[in-house]
C-alpha cells in the first residue's frame, strides 16, 4: 500500500514528539499524514482543505491541547455541516476515566 491507496489522517497533539511517533506508525501503514501542533492551526489547516477540497479522512486529536480542549475541537469540527462528518478520534496519556471517555463522545467524538 502506498499514501495514494491510504487515508489522509489529520494528527493534533502539541508534542512534536508524540506528532513524530503517530505520523511514523501512519506513514508506515501507507496513509498521509497532516501534523498539527494546536487546535487553532487544526482549524486553520481544515478550512485550507475544505476550501481545495482534499478534506483529511479522519482527526488524531489529543484531548490536552494548549489553546483549547480536544474535546472543544472536535464540538468545532462536528458544528462546521461540511467537515461534520469526518471521524475524530481522541487519545489522551492523561485523560483516560470513563468521565474523560464520556466527555469525548459527548463532544461528538467517534472514539
Amino acid at each position: 500500500m502506498n499514501e495514494a491507496d491510504g487515508a489522509t489522517v489529520l494528527v493534533v497533539d502539541d508534542l512534536e514528539a508524540n506528532r513524530y511517533a503517530m505520523g511514523a506508525v501512519l506513514r508506515r501503514a501507507g496513509h498521509l499524514v497532516v501534523p498539527s501542533a494546536c487546535a487553532g492551526d487544526a482549524l486553520i489547516e481544515l478550512d485550507a482543505r475544505l476550501r481545495s477540497g482534499a478534506l483529511p479522512d479522519a482527526a488524531l486529536v489529543d484531548v490536552g491541547l494548549p489553546d483549547m480542549s480536544g474535546f472543544e475541537l472536535c464540538r468545532r469540527i462536528k458544528a462546521h455541516p461540511e467537515i461534520a462528518a469526518m471521524p475524530v478520534v481522541h487519545f489522551s496519556a492523561a485523560a483516560v476515566t470513563p468521565r474523560d471517555r464520556t466527555r469525548g463522545l459527548d463532544s461528538g467524538a467517534e472514539a
